[in-house]
C-alpha cells in the first residue's frame, strides 16, 4: 500500500492547526457552559438557596474541581440519599445541562413537595448532584480545534508503542474541526450508501457490492506505523475507568482501575456516604428505556442483574416509560468499565442510567409516512429533490430543503442512525454535516482522499432549548417516594416478675422497595439493618443481644425481635429506647416506658422517619 511517513508534514499541520475555527463550529456547543461558566452557575445556585451547598470532591489533573451540589435540609448525611451524576460520557454536555436544571427544579418545587405525612421531600431525602464529573474532558468541546473525545488531560500511550500522544488527529481542510477521512481503495470495506453518497456504509458482498474506500479519522500518520490518529492527546475516559468489567489495556481505560482523580473522587465520595440508596446517571448505558434482564445467578462474579432485583428495576423503568415516553431511544451502550453498572454490581446500590436526549424520529420514519410517501419528496422519475441526490463535494446549505425532512426512510437498513441525524438536521435547520471534499494527503500520493462527515458533537449536543429535565425530576421524586421506609409497628414491655421484663418489637418496611437490593446484599457494601434496645445504666440483657440484625425487609415484610432483660433497681419508671435502621434506609425510634410494680406502658405506631431523634 502506498504510504509515506508524515513526519515531514509536521510544519504544514501546524499551520492548519492554528487556523481559526469557522463560525459554524460553535453550533455543537452554543448555549452550553464552559467550565468557568458552569462553576459560576453552581456558585449562583448555592447562593440562591439555603437548601444547596457547593463543595468540591477533588481536583483533576487539569486543575478543575469536580463540583458537588448537596440539596437538603440540615444534617443531610443523616437522611437517605440519591446520588445524581451527569455527563458520565464527557463528550456529551447534555448531562451536565440537564442535571443543573434538575437542581433548579428540586429547589423551586421544594415547598410543594409535601407528601401525605406533611413532610417535604427535602426533609426526608438528600440529593447529591455531580453535574460534570470529568470537567477536563468536557472542556475539550470548547477548544479552538474541535474533535470528538471523552478523554481527560492525562498523557497516555494508547497504542502501546512506548510513545505518548505522538499521533493526534489533524485538521487537513482548515475548518477547525476533526471529522472523517475516506481514502479511495479497492480493498477498502466501505462505500457510499446507494441512497445518499454522504453516508458511508460497509459493502455487502451478498448484494454484489465491493468496497471502495477506507474510512479513517481526519489526520496523518505521524509515527509512520500505518495507523492513523490512534494516540492523540489525553487520556482516560471517566466512563471506562471503573472496576466492573474493566477493559484492561484498551484506549481510554487508564493505567489501572479508578486511576484518575475524578473517578477516584466520585467513588470515594460514594463509599464515604453510606446513606446513598440510589444512583442515577445521565448515560448512554441506559437501563430505563431498555431494562436489564435477569439471566440467572451467574456464578461467583455477577454480571447480570439478580433475579430478586429485576422486577423492581422493571417497575421503575415502567414508571419512567409513562413519564418520559422514550420513543425511539437507541439501544443501550455496552459499558465496560462504566459508571452505571459499577454502582449496581460493585457499590451495591439501585442504579439507574438514562439518556436525557437522543436524535428524535422524523415523519419519514413513521410507518404511515413509509406507507404513503410524500409525492413531492419522491417525484415519479425517482429523483429526490433533496440534498441526497447532490453529487459528493457540493456544499449543503445550513438550512436544507424542508422537503428532505419528509423523505421516507430507506429500505436499506445500513446507516440508519446517520440518516436519522441527517433528517433531523434538515428539519431543525442545523448545519451538522461537512460535505466530502478532496484534500492533498501526503500519506496517500496519487489517491483520492476526501475529508467530511458529521461535525463533532453535533449528534450529541442539541440546542439546549430542546432539553427537558422534567421527566428525570419526576422519576427521582417517584423513586424517592417509593424508597424503603422502616416503621415500628409495636414496641412493648411485659413485666415477668423479679425485675425481669420481656421486650418485643415488630418492625416493617412500608416502602415499595426492599431495604437493600439482592446485589447490595451480595456486594456487602451496605451497612447492616439493625434494631437496638437501649436503657439506663445497670440494664442487663439475659436473652437477645442489645443490637440485632433485621436482615433485608421486602415491602410489607414484618420482622419481630425480642429481648429478656433485668431492669435496674431504684427507679419507679424505667425508660427504654428502641432504635432501628441503617444510613441508606434511615432510622426510626420508639420510646418504651416500664412502670415497675404497675402494668407496662406500650408505645405503638411510634415511627419517626428520617433520623434518630
Amino acid at each position: 500500500m502506498p504510504h509515506r511517513s508524515a513526519r515531514s508534514f509536521g510544519a504544514r499541520c501546524l499551520v492548519l492547526l492554528v487556523l481559526p475555527a469557522s463560525a459554524q463550529l460553535a453550533s455543537a456547543v452554543e448555549g452550553y457552559r464552559t467550565y468557568d461558566e458552569y462553576r459560576a452557575k453552581a456558585e449562583a445556585l448555592a447562593a440562591s438557596s439555603p437548601l444547596v451547598t457547593l463543595s468540591s470532591l477533588g481536583t483533576t489533573a487539569g486543575g478543575r474541581d469536580v463540583v458537588l451540589l448537596t440539596i437538603g435540609e440540615d444534617t443531610p448525611a443523616r437522611r437517605p440519599a440519591i446520588l445524581v451524576v451527569g455527563s458520565v460520557e464527557a463528550d456529551s454536555l447534555v448531562g451536565s445541562a440537564v442535571t443543573m436544571r434538575m437542581v433548579e427544579a428540586l429547589i423551586a418545587d421544594a415547598p410543594a413537595d409535601a407528601g401525605s405525612s406533611g413532610v417535604e421531600l427535602l426533609d426526608e431525602v438528600t440529593f447529591y448532584v455531580v453535574p460534570r464529573p470529568s470537567p477536563d474532558a468536557a472542556e475539550k468541546q470548547f477548544g479552538a480545534l474541535l474533535g470528538e473525545t471523552a478523554k481527560n488531560d492525562r498523557p497516555s500511550d494508547d497504542d502501546r508503542d512506548g510513545l505518548i500522544d505522538e499521533d493526534p488527529a489533524e485538521d487537513l481542510n482548515g475548518d477547525g474541526m476533526i471529522t472523517a477521512m475516506r481514502v479511495a481503495d479497492p480493498a477498502g470495506l466501505y462505500r457510499p450508501h446507494p441512497d445518499d453518497p454522504r453516508v458511508m456504509v460497509k459493502a455487502d458482498p451478498n448484494q454484489g457490492e465491493v468496497g471502495q474506500y477506507r474510512l479513517l479519522t481526519e489526520g496523518v500518520d505521524n509515527d509512520g506505523d500505518e495507523s492513523w490518529n490512534e494516540d492523540g492527546p489525553g487520556g482516560v475516559d471517566f466512563n471506562r475507568n471503573f472496576t466492573f468489567r474493566y477493559p484492561y489495556f484498551k484506549p481510554g481505560a487508564g493505567s489501572h482501575q479508578v486511576s484518575e482523580p475524578e473517578t477516584r473522587a466520585v467513588a470515594d465520595f460514594a463509599y464515604d456516604h453510606p446513606n446513598i440508596f440510589l444512583v442515577m446517571a445521565v448515560s448512554d448505558v441506559d437501563n430505563l428505556s431498555k431494562p436489564w434482564k435477569a439471566k440467572g445467578g451467574g456464578g461467583r462474579i455477577k454480571q447480570s442483574v439478580q433475579q430478586g432485583d429485576a422486577g423492581y428495576l422493571a417497575r421503575i423503568a415502567k414508571r419512567y416509560a409513562k413519564i418520559a415516553k422514550p420513543k425511539g431511544a437507541p439501544a443501550p451502550a455496552d459499558g465496560p468499565g462504566a459508571f452505571v453498572p459499577w454502582a449496581y454490581y460493585h457499590y451495591g446500590r439501585w442504579s439507574l442510567g438514562a439518556r436525557a436526549w437522543w436524535l428524535p424520529t422524523t415523519p419519514a420514519e413513521e410507518p404511515e409516512a413509509q406507507a404513503k410517501p410524500n409525492a413531492k419528496a419522491n417525484p415519479p422519475d425517482g429523483k429526490s429533490d433533496g440534498a441526497a441526490s447532490e453529487p459528493s463535494g457540493e456544499r449543503v446549505e445550513p438550512k436544507a430543503d424542508p422537503k428532505r425532512a419528509q423523505r421516507p426512510a430507506s429500505k436499506d437498513p445500513r446507516g440508519k442512525d446517520d440518516f436519522r441525524a441527517l433528517r433531523w438536521f434538515a428539519s431543525a435547520g442545523i448545519d451538522g454535516f461537512v460535505d466530502w471534499a478532496e484534500v492533498d494527503h501526503p500519506d496517500f500520493p496519487g489517491r483520492r482522499v476526501e475529508v467530511g462527515g458529521f461535525k463533532p458533537y453535533a449528534r450529541r449536543n442539541p440546542p439546549p432549548e430542546l432539553l427537558d429535565a422534567t421527566p428525570l425530576v419526576a422519576l427521582l421524586k417517584a423513586v424517592a417516594s417509593q424508597r424503603a421506609k422502616l416503621e415500628v409497628v409495636t414496641a412493648t414491655a411485659e413485666l415477668l416478675g423479679g425485675g425481669v421484663a420481656r421486650v418485643t418489637a415488630e418492625l416493617t418496611n412500608r416502602g415499595r422497595l426492599p431495604t437493600a437490593s439482592e446485589m447490595g446484599r451480595i456486594a456487602r457494601q451496605l451497612q447492616r439493618l439493625e434494631v437496638e434496645l437501649r436503657g439506663p445504666v445497670g440494664l442487663m440483657f439475659l436473652a437477645g443481644d442489645a443490637r440485632q440484625d433485621l436482615g433485608v425487609l421486602a415491602p410489607g415484610q414484618v420482622a419481630e425481635k425480642s429481648w429478656l432483660i433485668r431492669l435496674p433497681t431504684g427507679a419507679a419508671i424505667i425508660e427504654l429506647t428502641l432504635t432501628a435502621g441503617e444510613p441508606s434506609v434511615g432510622f426510626v425510634e420508639a420510646p418504651i416506658g416500664v412502670a415497675l410494680g404497675r402494668p407496662s406502658a406500650a408505645v405503638e405506631d411510634s415511627a419517626i422517619e428520617g433520623g434518630v431523634q
